[in-house]
């Protein structure tokens, strides 16, 4: 079985439930919601994705609990001391230039859904932290650059961008949530 944060493999579970959001945009949700609110996300994300799922739905209930194997795998990501965690976006080898800008775009727009949802108080954030937002509202529009001619220059740019997005998201969280988050699986802390 693929990993249960595999772009391919979450796409599959959100096609289940008829979800109108890509991997990327829903893993940017659960880092937004898990940044704000913890382990209370646990139940804040499913209305997001599902909000007319039905009891009994085999199909739907499975892909339901796989996504929360997802977000309790990107809670341990978040809180790996060896800094583990990144945001879903396709592999270069995987999609093309113009695929990976339009998922940077939407893990963006999902981060700041799920910041946005869980009632994130920018009042409260460093300035190096406010200045991540806005810096999340350009990205949010990637999808309207337009790439450049060479390729190696495209790499390099999506592989920076990737970086600040994972360097912006986990010092988020260290000011929200100085201590580490616990597994939602076993109650047990873990680092981050």
């Amino acid at each position: 079985m693929e990993s249960s944060n595999d772009t391919y493999t979450i796409t599959h579970w959100l096609d289940q439930l008829n979800a109108s959001t890509s991997a990327s945009e829903f893993h940017g949700l659960l880092t937004g919601l898990i940044i704000t609110q913890g382990n209370k996300a646990a139940v804040q994300w499913q209305p997001y994705i599902t909000p007319d799922l039905n009891p009994g739905d085999l199909v739907r209930e499975e892909a339901v609990d796989n996504l929360n194997i997802v977000f309790e795998s990107l809670i341990e990501e978040l809180n790996d001391p060896m800094l583990s965690f990144s945001p879903l976006m396709p592999e270069e080898g995987d999609a093309s230039i113009e695929q990976r800008i339009e998922a940077i775009s939407e893990w963006t727009q999902g981060l700041l859904l799920g910041l946005s949802h869980g009632n994130l108080a920018v009042e409260k954030l460093s300035a190096e932290s406010g200045e991540f937002l806005d810096d999340l509202l350009e990205i949010s529009r990637a999808n309207t650059f337009v790439p450049d001619s060479n390729e190696e220059i495209n790499d390099r740019s999506l592989t920076e961008i990737g970086e600040y997005l994972r360097a912006g998201a986990l010092t988020l969280l260290d000011e929200l949530h100085p201590l580490p988050l616990f597994s939602v699986a076993d109650d047990t802390p873990t680092l981050h």
